[in-house]
C-alpha cells in the first residue's frame, strides 16, 4: 500500500501496486476491505485527481467490484466521500473517473438495498441522483454512454416508480437539448430502459416517437436502431402511431435513415 501512495515512486510501479490492491481487495471479504486499516487507504487511492494516467487506468475499472464487496456503512461513506467527488467535473478528475462512478452508482444502490438502507432516500438526500443524471450531458461520449447503460441497472434495483419519477423526466428534458449528441445519448438511455422489460412500453414509445421526428438524421437513426433492439418489449402496446411514423420514414431524405426505417418496418 505504501508503494501505491509514494509520490516520488515510478508511476509504472505505483500503477502495478494499485492494480494488485484493487484486484485483490474485493476477494479479501467485506469486513477486511471495510476495516479502518484498509478503507481509508482505498479512498485515498481512488480519490486523488493527481494520479498519473498509469495509476488511474488501473484503479478505476475496479471501483464497481470494490463497492460490491463493502459493508453497507462503507458503501455509504464511499458514495459521499469518493463517488460524489468523482462525479464532479470541477474536481479535476480524468473523465474516466466520471465513467467509473456512473457504472458504480447502481451497484452501490443494490448494496444499500441489500443492507436495509433505502437507496432512493440516500441518493436523493446526498444529491447523487442529480450528479448522475448530469452525466447524460457530459462533454465526453464514453461518459454519456456509461450513464445511459446504467439507467437499466437503476431500474432493476429501484423499480418502475423511480424510473417514472426521476429517469423519464430527465431523459425527456434531454431530448430538447441543443446538442444532437446529447439527444443520441438520451435515445441510448431509452433503449436500455426498454430492454429492462415491458413495464414502461407506453412511455418509452412516446420518447422514441420524439427521436424519430428529430431534425438530425443521426438522432432518427439512433431511435430506429434502439427500437429494433428492444421491439419485443414494446410491441404488446398500441404501436399504430409509431408504425405510421416508421413507414413514412422509408421515404426519408437521408439514405441511412431510409435503410433503417425499412428494416424496422419489417418488424411491425
Amino acid at each position: 500500500m505504501a508503494i501505491a501512495e509514494q509520490q516520488d515512486e515510478d508511476p509504472r510501479i505505483k500503477a502495478s501496486a494499485a492494480n494488485v490492491i484493487m484486484f485483490a481487495g474485493p476477494k479479501l471479504g467485506k469486513e477486511y476491505l471495510s476495516s479502518d486499516s484498509v478503507m481509508p487507504f482505498v479512498k485515498r487511492l481512488v480519490n486523488d485527481p493527481g494520479n498519473s494516467m498509469e495509476v488511474t487506468t488501473k484503479v478505476l475499472p475496479h471501483i464497481d467490484e470494490l463497492i460490491g464487496n463493502l459493508n453497507v456503512e462503507s458503501v455509504q461513506t464511499f458514495c459521499k466521500d469518493v463517488l460524489m467527488k468523482m462525479l464532479d467535473a470541477n474536481e479535476g478528475f480524468d473523465w474516466r473517473a466520471r465513467a467509473a462512478a456512473a457504472k458504480a452508482l447502481p451497484i452501490a444502490a443494490k448494496e444499500l438495498q441489500k443492507g436495509g438502507v433505502s437507496p432512493d432516500t440516500f441518493f436523493e438526500k446526498n444529491k447523487l441522483f442529480d450528479a448522475f443524471l448530469e452525466l447524460l450531458n457530459d462533454r465526453v461520449s464514453d461518459v454519456r454512454e456509461t450513464c445511459a447503460n446504467s439507467f437499466s441497472v437503476f431500474h432493476d434495483v429501484l423499480g418502475v416508480e423511480w424510473t417514472t419519477r426521476i429517469a423519464l423526466p430527465c431523459i425527456t428534458d434531454n431530448l430538447k437539448n441543443m446538442s444532437y449528441l446529447r439527444r443520441i445519448s438520451s435515445m441510448k438511455a431509452i433503449t436500455c430502459l426498454a430492454k429492462a422489460g415491458p413495464d414502461l412500453s407506453s412511455s418509452i414509445l412516446k420518447l422514441f416517437q420524439i427521436g424519430l421526428k428529430d431534425k438530425v438524421p443521426n438522432v432518427r437513426i439512433a431511435a430506429l436502431v434502439g427500437m429494433m433492439e428492444c421491439w419485443k418489449n414494446l410491441n404488446q402496446t398500441d404501436t399504430e402511431e409509431i408504425a405510421t411514423t416508421v413507414k413514412g420514414m422509408v421515404d426519408d431524405e437521408d439514405d441511412e435513415v431510409r435503410m433503417f426505417a425499412l428494416q424496422m418496418s419489417t418488424m411491425l
